[in-house]
C-alpha cells in the first residue's frame, strides 16, 4: 500500500510540474506574440515624430490676431481702483471674444484705459486709479492720456497693434485720439467701435436728463460737459467733421464701427452716428433696439444696455477677423 502511494504521489507532481510548463510556454508564447509588439509600438510613439498636419483657418486667424491689444474705454462717472481688470466692464464683449479661443476673460492683451493715466510693470498694464470726477477733465486731457497708453504699449511691445472700444464718452475719447493721431500713430490702428458715444455732442435739449440725474455742479459743467453741448446750429458742421475723419480713417484701411442705441436718453442715436448728405451712415454700425430696465440710472435711462446687444461682440469680433 504504502508503494503504491508513492508512486501517486509522484504521478500527481508530475502531472503538475507539467501544466505549470504548459502555462510557462502559453504565457511566453503570449508575450511574444502579443505583449512583445504592443511594448514595441508603445516605445516607438515616443520617438516617431507627428506627421505634420496643415493649421486649421482657426489656427492661422489666432496667429495673425496674437499681437491685437483691445483698449477699453469706460464713460462718464465711472470709477477704477488701479487693477486690470476690476473696473474693465465690457463683460459681454470679452466673454464672447473668450469663445472664438482667440482671448482670455482675463486676457494681458486688454488694456483698461484710465482717466489719470497708468503703466507697464512686467510687460503688463496697470491703469492708476481714478474717481468719477476725473472723468470730467476737459476731453484733450483725456484724450493725451489715452495718447500716452498707446506709446507706452507699443514700446512695451512693438510687434503690438490696437483696436479701440470705447462706450459713452470712452467712445468720443477715442474718436478724438484717432482725429488728432498723426499717421505713425495710426498705423498701429486696427478699427474703433463706439458705443452710445456723443461722436456729435450732446444736444440742448437732451442735457435736461443728465443734469438731473448726475446732480452736475456748474463748475464740472464748464469742462467735459459745456464741451460736448452742441446747438442745432452747430450740429451739422460738426457732422460733416466726423464724416470727413471716419473716410480719412478708412483711406488708411482703419474701420470705424459706431453702434448706438435707439432708447438711449442720455445720448440720443442721432447724436452717436454720422450720416451723409444722401442719409446714408458714414461708418458700418446701426442703430439698434437695446432696451431699458430698472436698477442703476444707467439702467433707467437705457445708455448701457448697448454694452450688451449682440450688435456689439459681433462689432469687435469683425474688425479683429475672428
Amino acid at each position: 500500500m504504502r508503494g503504491r502511494c508513492t508512486t501517486y504521489s509522484g504521478l500527481v507532481s508530475w502531472e503538475t510540474r507539467t501544466m505549470r510548463k504548459r502555462f510557462l510556454v502559453v504565457l511566453l508564447a503570449l508575450t511574444v506574440l502579443i505583449i512583445q509588439p504592443l511594448i514595441t509600438y508603445v516605445q516607438g510613439l515616443q520617438f516617431k515624430p507627428l506627421p505634420p498636419y496643415p493649421p486649421s483657418v482657426a489656427d492661422q486667424a489666432a496667429a495673425e490676431s496674437r499681437n491685437w491689444f483691445i483698449v477699453f474705454l469706460n464713460g462718464l462717472t465711472t470709477d477704477c481702483d488701479g487693477s486690470p481688470y476690476r473696473n474693465m466692464g465690457f463683460r459681454s464683449i470679452r466673454r464672447h471674444l473668450v469663445k472664438t479661443g482667440h482671448y482670455r476673460y482675463y486676457d494681458t492683451r486688454f488694456l483698461m484705459y484710465s482717466y489719470t493715466g497708468g503703466q507697464f510693470r512686467n510687460g503688463r498694464w496697470f491703469p492708476q486709479a481714478y474717481t468719477s470726477d476725473d472723468t470730467f477733465q476737459p476731453i484733450a486731457a483725456s484724450v493725451a492720456h489715452l495718447r500716452e497708453l498707446v506709446q507706452e504699449a507699443a514700446r512695451e511691445h512693438p510687434d503690438a497693434g490696437f483696436v479701440l472700444v470705447g462706450h459713452s464718452l470712452g467712445g468720443r475719447i477715442a474718436f478724438d485720439y484717432l482725429d488728432t493721431a498723426d499717421d505713425q500713430e495710426l498705423e498701429r490702428i486696427r478699427g474703433l467701435v463706439t458705443l452710445d458715444a456723443p461722436l456729435l455732442g450732446i444736444g440742448h435739449q437732451a442735457l435736461t436728463i443728465p443734469v438731473l440725474i448726475l446732480e452736475l455742479a456748474p463748475a464740472k459743467k464748464q469742462t467735459v460737459v459745456e464741451q460736448l453741448l452742441v446747438s442745432h446750429d452747430q450740429l451739422f458742421a460738426r457732422e460733416r467733421e466726423v464724416v470727413r475723419t471716419i473716410e480719412s480713417l478708412a483711406l488708411k484701411n482703419i474701420q470705424v464701427i459706431t453702434l448706438a442705441s435707439r432708447d438711449d436718453l442720455v445720448v440720443s442715436s442721432r447724436w452717436s452716428v454720422a450720416t451723409r448728405p444722401d442719409g446714408r451712415m458714414a461708418s458700418d454700425g446701426a442703430v439698434v433696439s437695446a432696451g431699458r430696465s430698472h436698477g442703476t440710472w444707467l439702467r433707467r435711462t437705457g445708455h448701457v444696455q448697448i454694452l450688451n446687444h449682440p450688435t456689439a461682440r459681433e462689432a469687435l469680433a469683425s474688425i479683429l477677423g475672428i
